[in-house]
């Protein structure tokens, strides 16, 4: 007998039957703890690596906004299967349970709260019932089955499905329940000769040792509320995987937005890359390969064999940017960054996805970045400039292209983009220097000619204006029309 059981037992009151928690659902929810608390305390790891940015080489990068839910739903069942665990574990090693001549004493578990039991003290002759509660069904058989899933939610939601618990009904229609006890028909058993001993009268139960409910008591809400939730976070997490699912499908057959009025069709898969020794050989396979399929395999296997290898990740990321597969490129370039944070090709690709994305201000940040980290990145300075253009900051733009022009004077589309920023200022004198020049460097480059053929035709010189118009239109018959004045 235990300390807290002497000390609550009154004078000359004997204990007759004493119960405890039963040990095969210790068992289990001990092998539930096993399986949970790992995996919680990993998943842990991956939220806080992601939020800190420290080396954990797991993290291949950001999260796919997709996974979020069912990473929720992950975290809510091991969370709710952790808990339970560490409330029966406390609950097994504290729990009794005393029938004595006169009384139901003890302590008892709590439906939801842990490390807090519940007294008992039932006089009883103030007993009207006792019963095991088992909703639908009492085949034993099927009754161990229930047991398994329904004493879960029996610490969830007050019962899913009571099995292996025992109810006492007082004379005022308070019940107390006692779940999850050992031998529960044995202690059924034992208070209800307890209770005739002292008032014969006392009801018993039906045959079979169950009693059931009275009629009239009203509808049994607790499994329905029990299995609609359940049937509700099962839903979620389907909804979820499917949805995923779909939308992946949708990303991959959609053909994204190019210069170019082309779609395009959803890549087969690539073959298997070769097999290689090091994440440099596959690296240098990659570089090699012309499908870009292919790339991506061989980057991906690189990344397996060495999953810190930035290099790997900036030029996957600027292959997935290729493919216009944007989102992909954008993690695999905030890993390239993460990992190498003096990476300035990988933020100057970021910026070029960033710029795709309409997302300007981000782009000039990641641009600024990759000049702060080597001063005579010329095409950092034409990127930058590009996402000033498009925010029709064309003073700066102008700026920057004069800077990659001074760092790389043959570079054409420096050139070809200041003139067009003159272009749109109204400084036609300027633009059509850039643009003579810009031909000097690409005499086949319809639209330079174009772009030419606008100017005169605004300045009035029809003559040139026809000239190079029709100079674009010999080297590309589908150049937009233009109207010489």
């Amino acid at each position: 007998m235990s300390s807290y059981l002497e000390s609550v037992l009154r004078p000359g009151e004997k204990i007759i039957y004493q119960a405890r928690l039963s040990r095969f659902f210790l068992v289990f929810y001990s092998l539930l703890g096993i399986m949970c608390l790992p995996l919680l305390g990993f998943l842990a790891l991956e939220i806080i690596a992601y939020l800190g940015k420290f080396d954990w080489a797991i993290i291949k990068g950001p999260f796919p906004s997709e996974i979020i839910l069912p990473l929720f739903l992950v975290l809510l069942f091991s969370g709710t299967f952790a808990y339970i665990f560490v409330k029966y574990l406390y609950d097994y090693f504290k729990t009794e349970i005393a029938v004595t001549d006169q009384r139901i004493i003890g302590r008892a578990p709590r439906a939801l709260a842990a490390f807090s039991l519940k007294p008992l003290d039932l006089p009883l002759s103030g007993i009207e019932r006792v019963y095991l509660s088992i909703t639908f069904i009492s085949s034993g058989s099927v009754r161990g089955l229930l047991g398994l899933i329904a004493v879960v939610g029996d610490h969830i939601i007050d019962a899913l499905v009571k099995c292996g618990t025992v109810v006492v009904v007082d004379n005022e229609g308070r019940e107390t329940s006692l779940r999850a006890v050992a031998l529960p028909k044995e202690l059924e058993r034992q208070i209800n000769e307890a209770v005739q001993a002292v008032a014969p009268a006392a009801p018993r139960p039906a045959a079979g040792g169950v009693a059931e409910r009275t009629l009239g008591r009203g509808l049994n809400w607790r499994p329905i509320v029990g299995w609609t939730g359940a049937a509700l976070l099962i839903g979620a997490a389907l909804y979820a995987y499917y949805d995923t699912k779909l939308q992946s499908g949708k990303s991959t057959a959609r053909a994204p937005a190019a210069k170019a009025s082309t779609s395009r069709a959803p890549a087969a898969k690539a073959p298997a890359p070769k097999e290689a020794a090091t994440a440099a050989d596959y690296v240098q396979q990659a570089l090699q390969e012309k499908d870009p399929q292919q790339k991506i395999a061989l980057y991906t296997k690189a990344l397996e064999l060495d999953p810190k290898n930035a290099v790997a990740y900036n030029n996957r990321g600027y292959i997935y940017y290729t493919q216009k597969d944007l989102d992909r490129a954008l993690r695999d370039l905030d890993q390239a960054i993460a990992l190498n944070p003096g990476f300035a090709l990988a933020y100057h690709m970021r910026g070029d996805v960033y710029v795709d994305q309409k997302k300007y201000d981000e782009a000039i940040a990641s641009y600024s970045r990759a000049i702060a980290l080597k001063p005579d990145f010329a095409a950092a300075y034409n990127g930058r400039g590009n996402a000033f253009f498009r925010q029709q900051n064309f003073d700066q733009a102008i700026k920057d292209y004069t800077r990659t022009i001074e760092l790389k004077p043959a570079d054409r589309a420096a050139f070809s983009n200041r003139g067009t920023a003159f272009f749109q200022k109204k400084d036609y004198d300027e633009a059509l220097q850039d643009y003579n020049q810009a031909i000097k460097l690409s005499p086949d480059y319809y639209w330079l000619y174009y772009r030419r053929a606008l100017i005169y035709n605004l300045k009035g010189d029809t003559e040139h204006a026809r000239r190079d118009y029709n100079q674009a239109k010999s080297l590309n018959p589908k150049t937009p029309d233009l109207v010489i004045k």
